[in-house]
């Protein structure tokens, strides 16, 4: 007590100080202030967390009236002094105070006058409070807190399990059992679903049966594109939609594409094919109330760093080169050459860089090889200019198309991996495009976890949604296992709980999806090399030890979000294990043809043609 009431009186001291100093190095705004005050990482955390209690709590008052309405008010700020006073350095909170006292002695505004000044919003960008249609799954932010909200106006948090494809279900130790259940003529002579056929309408209500009897409501984002999706409008799950015209991801770019290359954005025939493909998938999902909302690509290859791999010295990149690389003066050359004239006085300059023998700036439209620039660094800084104009381009043509054709839906985007940030730029331009943030991200939930979602929600003004994160357990039957390690399966479970409670305390998170449904053995791998981790054997065996805990948090979700900001006790104490095999994998275990096997049937799964 007695050192509280000895910071105070320093505090007041300094404020009192502050508040003789010439008026003019006085901060004239919030902004300013906080400016001034030159917070820690930690401190802008910490206050940003303060601030939305306030804005939580400010709108309770607004529902109080008289004696109830001033007791809780008094009690609200002098909670709020205690807590900024610990938050704060003496010198910072003498600026904090001297602020709010010239504040009140300033004169009152004229009501009569319009305001010059900006609105207050959460993020750097304002946002409107409601984001998609009523009367369809759409966002609301409502007492400060951002919800999904279903066409019967019921709030709801998005939870689900990934990958319910062919691939886990019919591996080759789980195919017959599967087919017994479901029925033979569930896979066709070729071995892939017959997606029409009634064998994979009861796989369909399995799944959702498995989610619904445990608390999740969604079937998340990775799923099949010709996944059977409109079956769930009858079976009550929420889905997401898949509208990928053309592959961005840096593997599958170069894989499943039908030529081998990135799309080239700027070609109006790829507009045309994209409306054409737009108009075809909307039309069986426009009018669904469990449709969540269109997404694209999987971990797109936005910048050089997003290429999933080591990048040590300047390399072009790839979307780059695959535009700019074709004969004559495409549209898509034409942005490249006008970036050009951003970077270098002239033609020539702009040549010596490219080392290339080109004397204006038309000559650039003949260029078909381009070798290293003489500068890296600048190669980088050309490189990432384009990389923007790029992205623009690319999801406003998804954006002005899904608007075009289906008004009523929200579009998530492509799924933005987060492990290793983004910069800035692309949140930028995300953000004009989207109406909800979709993001991969595996972590515990940590501070630095909590910062790196709030610095995407700073640049964007947007609701996020974790669309895949898991944490696994080195289970019998499994080499390796994906996502963050934990020791057991009841800590898979447990940390399960603390992540969705974790970001539910943020008003901006709407929920998580997490990876995956069924668990996968040893001679079935994903694209990691690693087996899936799940919620159920492969052969549909609860595995309750994990499940327990992830089913009473999805039934505390809604209630959780609804007290966001004044959750205590959030952060995992965890730290990332590295488990040993329970055996050694022995070489030449997985044979070529199971490889093969798996191969084809995560082929068929991502093929949309």
């Amino acid at each position: 007590m007695i050192k509280l009431q000895l910071k105070l009186t320093l505090a007041f001291v300094l404020a009192l100080s502050a508040n003789t100093a010439n008026a003019q190095d006085a901060p004239a705004s919030i902004p300013e202030l906080l400016s001034a005050m030159k917070l820690t990482k930690e401190q802008k955390v910490g206050f940003q967390a303060q601030e939305e209690f306030r804005t939580k709590t400010q709108a309770k008052l607004r529902q109080l009236t008289g004696e109830e309405l001033k007791a809780a008010r008094d009690a609200f700020y002098a909670q709020r002094r205690a807590s900024l006073q610990e938050l704060f350095n003496d010198e910072q909170m003498a600026l904090w105070t001297a602020y709010w006292n010239g504040q009140r002695k300033a004169p009152k505004a004229n009501p009569n006058r319009p305001s010059t000044a900006s609105p207050v919003v959460m993020g750097k960008h304002e946002v409107p409070d409601l984001l998609g249609k009523k009367g369809f799954v759409h966002v609301e932010r409502q007492d400060g807190i951002w919800y999904m909200i279903n066409a019967d106006d019921e709030r709801f948090i998005p939870t689900g399990m990934n990958h319910v494809g062919p691939m886990h279900r019919f591996a080759p130790y789980n195919r017959e059992h599967w087919l017994k259940e479901f029925g033979p003529e569930t896979l066709n002579q070729h071995g892939q679903p017959d997606w029409q056929g009634p064998g994979v309408k009861r796989w369909m209500e399995r799944i959702a049966k498995d989610h619904q009897d445990n608390g999740f409501n969604t079937l998340a984002f990775h799923h099949p594109m010709t996944l059977p999706t409109e079956y769930f409008n009858e079976l009550g799950l929420y889905y997401i939609g898949k509208v990928k015209k053309s592959h961005v991801n840096a593997k599958r770019a170069r894989k499943m594409s039908r030529d081998g290359k990135y799309p080239d954005v700027f070609n109006p025939a790829w507009l045309t094919q994209l409306d054409t493909f737009v108009k075809h998938y909307t039309a069986r999902h426009k009018d669904s109330k469990y449709l969540l909302g269109y997404t694209f690509e999987d971990l797109p290859a936005y910048t050089i760093h997003h290429l999933e791999k080591r990048i040590n010295r300047f390399e072009h990149h790839p979307w780059i080169i695959d535009i700019i690389s074709k004969p004559g003066l495409t549209m898509g050359k034409q942005a490249w050459i006008e970036i050009l004239k951003q970077q270098y006085s002239t033609a020539e300059k702009a040549a010596e860089m490219y080392q290339l023998d080109v004397s204006d700036w038309t000559g650039f439209g003949e260029v078909t090889q381009w070798p290293l620039p003489v500068d890296p660094k600048q190669g980088f800084a050309d490189q990432e200019k384009m990389n923007a104009k790029i992205v623009e381009a690319y999801l406003k043509g998804y954006h002005d198309t899904l608007r075009k054709h289906d008004p009523n839906h929200l579009i998530f985007g492509d799924k933005i991996q987060n492990a290793r940030p983004q910069p800035d730029w692309v949140w930028e331009i995300v953000r004009k495009y989207v109406d909800v943030i979709l993001i991969q991200d595996y972590d515990f939930f940590t501070p630095d976890h909590e910062r790196k979602l709030r610095h995407i929600y700073n640049l964007t003004g947007r609701p996020i949604i974790n669309g895949d994160h898991s944490y696994g357990a080195l289970r019998p039957n499994m080499v390796a296992v994906k996502g963050v390690k934990v020791g057991t399966a009841e800590e898979k479970g447990q940390q399960y709980a603390t992540y969705l409670r974790g970001i539910l305390n943020l008003p901006f998170m709407l929920g998580w999806q997490t990876c995956g449904y069924l668990e996968t053995w040893e001679g079935t791998a994903d694209a990691t090399g690693k087996q899936q981790t799940g919620y159920f054997d492969p052969f549909g065996k609860p595995i309750e030890a994990a499940l327990s805990h992830a089913r009473e948090a999805n039934a505390n979700a809604l209630k959780w979000h609804e007290n966001a900001s004044t959750l205590q006790n959030v952060y995992s104490t965890k730290q990332q294990l590295s488990p040993k095999p329970f055996r050694k994998p022995q070489a030449g275990k997985t044979s070529d043809n199971t490889k093969k096997a798996a191969e084809t049937m995560d082929r068929a799964a991502y093929n949309v043609r």
